[in-house]
């Protein structure tokens, strides 16, 4: 019997019906805003002193803390599925989950992002509710209401609505599934939502916007690569490996140290939000790059700064905020980066880093490259607190010439010389960065973050044309 092989995006086009459906639901959210019933709602649950329900042991200990350790375990293995997939993922093809990880993980970067710029107080904050505030809309961006803010839209409705992406994974493989985790999705997210408005933690338009939200992101990360379904890449999606493409990976490492620090400490964004802002663009970036045919110098390149930028922030979120240190993180990171290439191995036959034309093979490539970029900076902060800025900086350049030179004498694999370089590329950025930016008292010159990077971004730029000028000339010589 002949096995079909499911296609690598089996997913339908999504029809006018999907997309009619979705700004009809925007009605529902806008028209309860312009009710104005949010408040009418609150009184019903509250009085001067308070929501009655507030610490009452179900809202809090079962459907606020007990659940979310559920719902992420929930979100990991949709995120592992990927890679291994288990429990029945394994009827999805590769793009379809895929598309799941990513729109689970994109509605959950953009609600906390909101959360974190509103400045919308949550109703057991406002004055009439026993607190100090007042109520202010939260479409009024950038008005402080008097409170602590940070309360729009629902983040606990968020834990059971963004399962609703498990519908347009579900929907070309298995109606019935798709069906089961649509229904699943509504229902946890409306009672995690409804438990958060009886304690007084959120009013309703929060939960109706996460719900709104969650599903249109979940039908735009479907929507989007159908429109591209059976462009099959023309030609290798990433550049040739020359020297001009390591002297760009160094400028482009050594911004992601100075552009990284310029958001998280001279703009104030704090590690978190500064991680959360570039994983958002590195995943806008990726989807710009998976739907191009062949390498385009700007999406790939911006996708490299990206994920390089992120992986500074990443880095220093858990060794700074999370307290880890630079030698569990890179231990962490490590290991994280050892799965993946085994998974890579595991599920393409090989592990590359030139001719990668499959959406399979750039998901592992990509997935690389950001891990590579997380444990470097761990590596090279590390290391640069033991020797210094510079002596690191020395130390790493030592290495990559090492390297160079084994593969002048073809010594070792040269995937295996590859990755090293890359993952060495980025201590080597983080300790040039942070000679050219951190005070003269800590061994740096101080020229500044923000103009120390516009100044690499130039640099880039040309790297980058020049790349393109030496590619075309090589490209002509070879046609006559």
């Amino acid at each position: 019997m002949t096995q079909t092989r499911l296609p690598l995006l089996p997913l339908p086009a999504s029809g006018p019906s999907l997309a009619f459906w979705t700004l009809a639901a925007l009605l529902i959210p806008l028209g309860w805003d312009a009710s104005g019933l949010d408040l009418a709602a609150a009184r019903l649950l509250a009085g001067p002193h308070g929501f009655a329900l507030q610490d009452h042991w179900l809202l809090t200990r079962v459907l606020h803390q007990g659940v979310l350790p559920f719902a992420w375990l929930l979100v990991g293995w949709i995120t592992v599925g990927v890679w291994w997939p288990t429990w029945g993922q394994q009827r999805l093809s590769a793009g379809a989950r895929l598309q799941w990880a990513a729109s689970s993980w994109i509605a959950l970067l953009v609600i906390d992002l909101m959360k974190l710029a509103s400045r919308t107080s949550c109703p057991w904050d406002l004055a009439q509710f026993g607190g100090t505030a007042v109520h202010v809309s939260h479409w009024a961006w950038g008005v402080f209401d008097g409170g602590v803010g940070h309360c729009f839209p629902a983040g606990h409705a968020s834990a059971g609505f963004v399962f609703l992406a498990g519908f347009f994974a579900w929907r070309g493989a298995s109606p019935r599934l798709a069906r089961i985790w649509l229904a699943g999705a509504l229902v946890a997210g409306t009672v995690l939502g409804l438990s958060q408005q009886l304690r007084g933690a959120h009013f309703a338009s929060h939960t109706l916007w996460t719900a709104w939200l969650c599903w249109s992101i979940a039908w735009a990360v479907h929507a989007v690569p159908a429109l591209f379904a059976g462009r099959a890449p023309l030609a290798a999606k990433v550049p040739r490996v020359v020297l001009l493409f390591w002297v760009t990976k160094v400028l482009a490492t050594t911004m992601g140290e100075t552009a990284g620090d310029a958001f998280s400490r001279t703009l104030g964004l704090g590690y978190a939000t500064a991680s959360l802002v570039f994983l958002a663009l590195f995943a806008a970036a990726l989807a710009a790059q998976l739907h191009t045919r062949r390498y385009r110098p700007l999406a790939y390149w911006s996708l490299v700064v990206a994920g390089t930028t992120a992986g500074a922030t990443i880095a220093d979120y858990f060794n700074l905020t999370l307290r880890l240190g630079h030698f569990r993180t890179a231990l962490l990171f490590a290991a994280a980066l050892a799965i993946v290439l085994a998974s890579w191995r595991r599920s393409s036959g090989r592990i590359g880093f030139d001719g990668i034309r499959s959406t399979r093979e750039e998901s592992f490539y990509w997935a690389t490259i950001l891990l590579s970029n997380i444990l470097g900076t761990a590596i090279g902060d590390c290391i640069a607190g033991l020797t210094g800025f510079a002596g690191g900086a020395l130390l790493f350049a030592a290495l990559l010439a090492t390297i160079a030179l084994l593969h002048a004498g073809r010594k070792l694999a040269p995937v295996l010389l590859f990755w090293s370089a890359y993952v060495l590329t980025r201590p080597l950025g983080t300790t040039l960065g942070d000679t050219l930016t951190e005070a003269q008292a800590l061994g740096g010159l101080a020229l500044g973050r923000i103009g120390a990077s516009l100044a690499i971004a130039a640099l880039i730029v040309a790297a980058i044309a020049l790349m393109s000028r030496l590619q075309r000339r090589a490209g002509s010589a070879l046609a006559a």
